[in-house]
């Protein structure tokens, strides 16, 4: 099966006061992926940072991919981009490729409460 313009949801939108992490998906064919923070309710401060990262399937033990994202602490709709050679495009671009096993964390900064939702396309 192509994952070609295969879409998801990572965590659906709901009010959040602390850190949340996906699931652990498997990557069968895709190099790279698209992630969308879309925040439609922001605190009053703090903010989020989105971490997209890859699982050793042995240790299950988790690395970041995309390094030192810009907090988020406003509502509107915020792009991650891990592709080979990303360069521009995304509010944030990362060179690099999605490994088998990934997920997504996004880190509270404070307990304020942000409604969110995070999405995924994967790019072959």
């Amino acid at each position: 099966m192509s994952t070609s313009n295969k879409t998801g949801t990572a965590l659906a939108s709901a009010a959040r006061t602390a850190t949340a992490t996906s699931e652990t998906f498997t990557n069968t064919e895709a190099k790279g992926i698209v992630v969308f923070l879309n925040v439609t309710a922001a605190g009053a401060g703090g903010g989020l940072s989105v971490r997209v990262r890859g699982i050793d399937p042995v240790s299950r033990a988790a690395l970041e991919i995309n390094a030192d994202p810009t907090d988020v602490a406003a509502t509107g709709l915020t792009t991650y981009v891990i592709y080979p050679g990303a360069s521009a495009g995304a509010t944030q671009s990362t060179s690099g490729v999605l490994p088998r096993l990934w997920d997504v964390k996004v880190n509270a900064a404070n307990s304020d409460s942000y409604t969110y939702s995070v999405g995924y396309s994967l790019i072959s």
